[in-house]
């Protein structure tokens, strides 16, 4: 348990959050690794669980991979917003982060989430099918190969992508036997404001 989880201090609250976002880059472990975003597409959401790569909390930004051929990359490109969905089930604490997307291919961002990343995640942008493909049978990778060819890689980085979302806002929850919390950061407005359950 968080001590700042169960105070009224919203800037300390915000702050715990940002750090809770901060460590769980660095471990498969930790609830807010994995996260479920949120993109339009067309009229109705679509929604997939993505790693959190990166953390630049004082920028308030959160960073995932995905492939350029994925259709999430077409559906940011028409709408860029998007909406992440963290939720740890030990701390019963949920995080809405409401983003603008900025998709990276071929910069200084993407070369440092390519450069940062481990080969078998590498190795899942080797596939010659896209995302979303429909197959007659799975086209399967082995992940724990350590040999790879150079123009393998090659490929793979050709379909890399870094999206670095700014998150305008965040819905924060927090549910405990003391008394449910909730609370609203708007960071473009600077307003922090408890909001009803």
């Amino acid at each position: 348990m968080n001590d700042w989880s169960l105070k009224f201090d919203l800037t300390a609250i915000d702050e715990g959050v940002w750090q809770l976002l901060q460590q769980a880059v660095g471990t498969y472990k930790a609830p807010f690794h994995n996260a479920v975003i949120a993109t339009v597409n067309g009229d109705v959401p679509d929604v997939r669980t993505v790693v959190l790569r990166r953390v630049v909390s004082t920028e308030r930004t959160l960073f995932f991979h995905t492939d350029t051929r994925s259709p999430k990359i077409k559906q940011l490109q028409e709408q860029p917003m998007l909406t992440w969905l963290f939720y740890d089930a030990g701390l019963r604490m949920q995080l809405r982060c409401y983003a603008r997307a900025v998709i990276h291919t071929n910069d200084a961002v993407a070369d440092f989430g390519w450069e940062h990343a481990r080969l078998p995640s590498k190795l899942c942008y080797t596939l010659a099918t896209a995302p979303g493909t429909l197959l007659d049978e799975p086209d399967l990778i082995d992940l724990n190969r350590k040999e790879v060819e150079p123009e393998l890689l090659e490929t793979a980085r050709s379909y890399f992508a870094v999206v670095e979302t700014k998150v305008d806002s965040l819905d924060w929850v927090f549910l405990h036997h003391q008394g449910n919390r909730r609370a609203y950061f708007d960071y473009l407005k600077g307003s922090f404001q408890w909001k009803q359950m």
